[in-house]
């Protein structure tokens, strides 16, 4: 590795080319960060012409801009010097993209020298394999993007370029503008003479250039560097080991094929949680540290054998990050055509945020996928599933000790012996091995159920999207085949949270009765009419209840009276119709 200072415009100068590795970011560079650079340059002008105005023999005056490090580039035979910047491309890329914003604005100022002397800094006119001087990665549109920078974006018209939203294309705008206010009158801004002059000097923004030898390992120094810096998480440091898996020849062959599927699969911001998922439903037992070190393991080993291996894990890889996607949003699924009740079931797995059942979800998709067994059997599984989830809650059992059962059932359904082709008894394998979890990962029974209909406040000031989902199950159950809405409803307490003494006709003893069963299910329901009932007495409720269109609702109506009696025996009620609904293994 050798060091060196030399300005930010030789990088621009004779036949060179610089290149973005796959496994780095896309172009990040905000307003905040453009407008320091123009502050450096505008400085570096006025000091350059107060200097050149004095003395000769006076030291020109230097601004740093920090260091760039770059490696050299194997590729096939070109006339053309290539490097991969390892560090500092953002600093280079919008460099870059000033000196276009500059280019152009000479063009329109008709100084059409200047104009082409500027080009040379961004093009290698005579190569046929290199043009550019700058190659942004391929992702995020970035090498799309600067490619219409350098070509063709000042010759569209204003209102063609709003359409353009990517970030270079507003660092563009934001240095041309600033160029063009930059008149010069003003003592405090340089002219357009100026800035370039200042430019060319000898000295001028000067960089720390770190060129790696051919030995050194590029990817664990971008890591380095970049561990003080905005952190990489285990999405960006597995995608980095993918890649330098492979030749850099086919580092963007690998990209755009294998990688780059999987990203747009899951998202770039939830890579990190597909990979800890994948992992755990196979039975792993880790936390989000280890991700990148579990991944990172698996890729040297296959490595040691060839970069088939590596594709083969990747393909594979890929399967499970669609399969994912249809867990972060099941109404997308445009390729697996999961059928239509399990979609229904995943639905509920994202409304209820149940992600301690993402790694059991996950494995039992794969073994799908793989057809173990059919779309039945993956939907009685879900629902199975949910059954586990909805009892558990009624049951007040932590979540952290269902993460742990979801996993341990992950890796014991991955680890079980398979013929393919064949449902093999995998619901019954999947009650059985819920049904032998105790302790606080047990599924509950029917005795624990009851008891919390009866006890359990399901409703309480914070997040009720449990006790709303239970609801609307349980409404829509007891109107049969009646098609029943739910939208523009509200949790409704029959015997109100705050009775306020229009509950006259119940004595002292019975109000404490209610009281503690007041945010128990029997004393819920779901209404449009919330405000209009408020806190008032049941003989009043009655008459808007019996106007709903819900059946549960007008059944209610049917009551004389609402006491501690009727809130027991309408959960009593619902739990009778829960048991059909989340049975037991």
């Amino acid at each position: 590795m050798k060091a060196s200072t030399q300005t930010i415009l030789n990088y621009f100068d004779g036949k060179k080319a610089f290149c973005v590795p796959a496994y780095q970011r896309g172009y990040s560079w905000e307003k905040k960060d453009w407008a320091a650079l123009w502050e450096d340059l505008s400085d570096l002008a006025l000091l350059y012409e107060e200097g050149a105005s004095k003395v000769s023999n006076i030291t020109p005056p230097r601004h740093f801009l920090g260091g760039i490090y770059v490696a050299p580039y194997e590729s096939s035979a070109t006339n053309t010097n290539t490097f991969l910047i390892i560090d500092g491309q953002q600093r280079l890329i919008t460099f870059s993209i000033f000196l276009i914003a500059l280019r152009d604005v000479f063009c329109e100022e008709k100084d059409k020298k200047t104009s082409d002397e500027i080009d040379f800094y961004l093009k290698n006119h005579s190569s046929a394999s290199k043009a550019y001087k700058i190659y942004p990665t391929s992702r995020d549109d970035d090498e799309k993007s600067y490619n219409i920078l350098v070509e063709k974006y000042n010759k569209f018209s204003s209102a063609e370029r709003k359409k353009f939203k990517h970030p270079m294309m507003k660092a563009y705008d934001f240095f041309k503008s600033k160029i063009k206010e930059s008149s010069g009158k003003d003592a405090s801004e340089p002219s357009l003479e100026q800035i370039y002059k200042a430019l060319v000097n000898p000295c001028g923004l000067e960089v720390i250039d770190i060129s790696l030898d051919r030995d050194d390992n590029a990817q664990e120094i971008f890591e380095s560097l970049n561990a003080t810096g905005e952190s990489l998480n285990s999405g960006d440091l597995i995608r980095n080991s993918v890649l330098m898996c492979f030749q850099q020849e086919n580092q963007e062959e690998v990209y755009k094929n294998y990688w780059l599927p999987l990203e747009n699969c899951v998202g770039s911001k939830n890579l990190t949680e597909f990979f800890y998922n994948y992992l755990r439903s196979k039975g792993k037992k880790i936390t989000k540290k280890v991700v990148y070190a579990e991944i990172s393991k698996k890729l040297t080993a296959l490595g040691k054998n060839g970069p088939d291996h590596v594709k083969e894990f990747l393909e594979k890889l890929s399967v499970a990050s669609s399969l994912y996607s249809l867990m972060l949003a099941p109404d997308s699924d445009s390729e697996n055509h999961l059928p239509s009740e399990a979609l229904k079931v995943l639905n509920v797995f994202q409304r209820l945020e149940a992600k301690a059942v993402f790694p059991l979800a996950l494995r039992l998709l794969i073994l799908w996928k793989k057809g173990l067994f059919d779309g039945t059997t993956l939907t009685s599984c879900f629902e199975l599933i949910e059954s586990y989830i909805i009892r558990r809650f009624f049951s007040g059992l932590p979540s952290n000790s269902l993460t742990t059962a979801s996993v341990s059932i992950a890796g014991t359904l991955a680890n079980r012996p398979f013929e393919e082709g064949s449902n093999g008894g995998w619901y019954e394998f999947l009650s059985e091995s819920i049904s032998q979890i105790s302790n606080q990962g047990r599924f509950p029974s029917d005795q624990e159920l009851q008891k919390a209909f009866l006890t359990y406040d399901v409703y309480t000031d914070g997040d009720n999207k449990y006790c709303r989902y239970i609801l609307e199950c349980l409404m829509e159950k007891s109107a049969g085949p009646e098609k029943v809405y739910f939208t523009d409803t509200t949790i409704e307490h029959i015997y109100p949270q705050n009775p306020e003494g229009k509950w006259a006709s119940l004595d002292e003893e019975e109000h404490q009765k209610c009281e503690k069963l007041k945010n128990t299910l029997g004393n819920l329901t779901l209404s449009g009419e919330n405000q209009k009932m408020g806190n008032n007495d049941f003989s009043h409720k009655k008459i808007t209840l019996r106007k709903s269109s819900f059946l549960s609702n007008r059944n209610i109506a049917d009551l004389d009276s609402w006491t501690s009696r009727e809130i027991l025996a309408r959960s009593e009620q619902l739990y009778r119709q829960a048991l059909t609904l989340w049975k037991k293994p």
